[in-house]
């Protein structure tokens, strides 16, 4: 039995002792506790399992409450500005299976980012949308849906668009249930859709695009088999293989998460527009 996580905190090794390669830092604003790591060579990326890069997590255990939403946001968009300033074209991508709740929140995500790309011209000009972030969206589906590899379909597209940067969505696995919900990722290593329910696709990442890649995602699951190894670490347990786990209230965990993280890509994206025209220009 294993631990499986997409949530780079959660390696046990930080919580014994920064290794050699890895920074650490965590602060706490507004009551939300903020974790930054850095992988600066290849022993911490060996260390810690993961790609040499940035880390972000954003937790609070009542993150997705309506009151919350405003100081989550400004966070989560400060954050974003860090790697999505000076960018004049994006190409958002919401990965994951719409018609399966716990997999919903990248499309989810994608309906609700403003898609500004086609927006030229005299028209443009005179509605003052010229000078926009140029975005494009898409919600590619999976391989069992179309057919086609994810990563050949955003491969396609970057080639016909250009983006500056992709910024990718995508639920994640963590090994706590206590993560569900609480919890967002935003990382600029890119993704490998599926990773955290051991369906792993083609790695979406500057080094496979040459463009780069921020990941941002939620753990929505919790593998039985991490929660078992984490219960009775010391004991052999027969536990079901490949079942995931996750809340009763999934649909209501999709629908505000949605709701947050795409607001908050648009403010990061749009920084010259209000919420308000934000929000009207979403709906």
């Amino acid at each position: 039995m294993g631990i499986r996580t997409d949530i780079a905190s959660e390696s046990k090794v930080l919580k014994e002792k920064i290794p050699d390669g890895v920074s650490q830092n965590i602060q706490t604003i507004n009551g939300v506790k903020v974790i930054e790591i850095q992988i600066k060579n290849e022993n911490g990326a060996k260390i810690l399992n993961r790609s040499i890069g940035t880390y972000i997590t954003l937790e609070h255990s009542h993150m997705l409450l309506p009151e919350n939403a405003e100081i989550i946001t400004k966070i989560l968009v400060n954050e974003l500005k860090n790697f999505t300033s000076n960018k004049k074209s994006v190409l958002v991508v919401g990965l994951g299976n719409q018609n399966i709740s716990p997999d919903a929140i990248g499309p989810s995500v994608a309906d609700k980012i403003i898609a500004t790309r086609h927006l030229k011209g005299p028209l443009a000009d005179q509605l003052g949308l010229s000078q926009l972030t140029s975005v494009s969206v898409i919600a590619p589906g999976v391989l069992g849906q179309t057919g086609i590899e994810v990563f050949e379909i955003i491969q396609s597209l970057a080639k016909k668009t250009n983006p500056d940067m992709i910024i990718a969505i995508d639920a994640l696995a963590a090994k706590s249930m206590d993560r569900l919900g609480t919890t967002i990722q935003i990382t600029n290593t890119g993704i490998s859709p599926g990773s955290g329910v051991e369906n792993k696709r083609a790695e979406i990442s500057k080094n496979t695009l040459n463009i780069p890649v921020v990941a941002l995602g939620m753990p929505t699951v919790v593998d039985m088999e991490t929660i078992i190894s984490e219960m009775c670490p010391n004991q052999k347990v027969a536990t079901p293989s490949s079942m995931m786990v996750t809340p009763r209230n999934i649909d209501q965990i999709i629908s505000r998460s949605s709701s947050l993280i795409s607001n908050s890509i648009n403010q990061a994206l749009f920084p010259t527009l209000s919420p308000e025209e934000i929000e009207s220009l979403a709906s």
